[in-house]
């Protein structure tokens, strides 16, 4: 039986230009920015973001965000995240998001999606402990 801590976490929100202005790291001027090239004038526009989180070394994570307004990659940002534990990630992830997307999203995503990326991370944690070498994802074997 796979652990989901051997797969990645996904989940889509919902975004808007106005959401992505309130974000407060460049990821968020960036994504503006793309929209606006691609053609997207209202601001109220509905979108979406996809999230992927995948397990990385040493209590780490590598959170993808791709916003795709009418089904297409407009903007995709790569960031490595760590933390002393998997599971203290889960504040990290969630403030980068905000941060990213702004606060109108990170709070749907904190009440939407929260309790699976614990419940994920929680997972994660646990194949790293077995696993013995620190890197999640990696079957059991000779070292």
């Amino acid at each position: 039986m796979t652990s989901i801590g051997k797969c990645p976490c996904e989940f889509q929100e919902t975004v808007t230009i106005s959401d992505l202005m309130l974000g407060t790291l460049p990821y968020s001027k960036y994504a503006v920015s793309a929209l606006r090239d691609l053609g997207v004038r209202d601001a109220q526009e509905t979108h979406y973001a996809k999230i992927r989180i995948s397990a990385g070394v040493d209590n780490s994570a590598v959170v993808t965000t791709s916003i795709l307004p009418y089904g297409e990659v407009a903007y995709i940002d790569t960031i490595s995240l760590s933390c002393g534990s998997y599971l203290g990630l889960a504040p990290v992830i969630m403030a980068y998001i905000s941060g990213a997307l702004g606060d109108r999203v990170g709070h749907r995503v904190m009440q939407r999606h929260a309790g699976r990326l614990v419940e994920w991370l929680k997972s994660v944690s646990r194949v790293s402990d077995t696993d013995g070498r620190g890197k999640p994802g990696k079957m059991n074997g000779p070292n």
